[in-house]
């Protein structure tokens, strides 16, 4: 669910949402096709909208990536000899906010194609609004496998997927000999396909998982997490696989190391954070968390 915004990253985004948006006319007529056209003969800037919660997320720093590789492609002479231009909004972390900019990108006749959003439960939903409404949508940052298997022509996917991830994580386990290990998930659609592909991946590998717990990702805190650690300091563990998010992810950090829990943790790729650190600080010493490769 986490997106880099390293320079190489967003011009990756922005240059492929550009170039795949262009491309389009090879194919079948359609209205993608018939508003790339639109844009051309008007000669005015190739305009790309971003979703994103932009107030929410401000440590993730997308948005001067956004800005970085924007200047990078229009200082290289733009697309096709044309300024790029980015057109943002924010869905305000909303499945409701993302469908409504969804239909707004796709009433703008100058919008030729969309990267975003964050969060899968509302990059799925908008998937279907964009794909209809002829916009390439480019995702950086949406790790739902459900996105990419609509059979949609126009929306494309920068990440792995959930399955991938747990997998990955899991296969880092076999390999350290983790034998012993614990679950913790947000109960969220994320949080499930996160831990249960890492748990179909240690079964099939006929390793333990000897304890899974889930909890709700609102008012949570320290203390929240408290009874569940202090029944899993009597198991022997030799991991814990954490399949959450930022804030609530972090605290159970902070109840485990508090506790005297010195099991080491496996993350998914949302903890890709800087909040981790800021509410973790030492206690994420030595988390393995993982996160995409941008050479």
């Amino acid at each position: 669910m986490c997106a880099t915004a390293c320079r190489g990253t967003a011009v990756r985004c922005i240059g492929a949402a550009a170039a795949i948006a262009t491309l389009s006319a090879c194919g079948e007529r359609s209205v993608a096709e018939r508003r790339v056209e639109q844009a051309h003969r008007s000669g005015d800037d190739v305009v790309v909208g971003v979703a994103w919660p932009w107030a929410a997320r401000k440590e993730m720093r997308f948005g001067e990536g956004i800005d970085l590789a924007v200047a990078d492609i229009n200082a290289k002479g733009g697309v096709n000899g044309r300024r790029l231009r980015i057109v943002r909004s924010d869905d305000h972390e909303s499945a409701d906010e993302g469908r409504l900019i969804a239909q707004r990108f796709g009433a703008d006749p100058a919008v030729v194609a969309v990267i975003g959003h964050l969060q899968s439960y509302v990059t799925v939903p908008a998937a279907a609004i964009y794909d209809n409404g002829g916009l390439v949508m480019f995702a950086p940052a949406s790790t739902d496998p459900a996105l990419t298997a609509q059979g949609y022509h126009r929306v494309f996917r920068g990440i792995f997927t959930d399955k991938a991830a747990g997998h990955q994580m899991a296969e880092y386990a076999v390999r350290n000999g983790y034998r012993r290990i614990a679950i913790e998930y947000v109960r969220s659609p994320y949080g499930r396909d996160l831990a249960n592909a890492f748990e179909e991946y240690i079964t099939d590998h006929k390793l333990g998982i000897v304890a899974r717990q889930s909890y709700g990702a609102d008012e949570v805190s320290e203390q929240t997490f408290e009874s569940t650690v202090r029944e899993w300091k009597t198991l022997d563990l030799d991991a814990i696989f954490l399949a959450g998010e930022v804030p609530s992810a972090a605290y159970f950090v902070n109840a485990a190391r508090k506790l005297g829990l010195t099991t080491p943790i496996l993350g998914g790729d949302a903890l890709g954070s800087p909040t981790l650190l800021a509410i973790a600080g030492a206690a994420a010493e030595n988390m393995v968390v993982p996160s995409a490769f941008h050479p």
